[in-house]
């Protein structure tokens, strides 16, 4: 069972879109999301760092 709140972090993450994709209200989330975070770091770790 997927947790609720879990959901919506995941929805609001750059993981699907960009954090420019996001209103202006809502990037400063987006940017401290830890998803946003985990997303991130993987997409560093899979471009070899870069």
């Amino acid at each position: 069972m997927m947790i609720p709140w879990l959901l919506l972090l995941t929805f609001l993450s750059i993981g699907y879109v960009p954090k420019e994709g996001f209103p202006e209200w809502l990037q400063g989330f987006v940017e401290f999301n830890p998803v946003s975070s985990a997303v991130q770091a993987l997409r560093t770790l899979s471009s070899g760092g870069r």
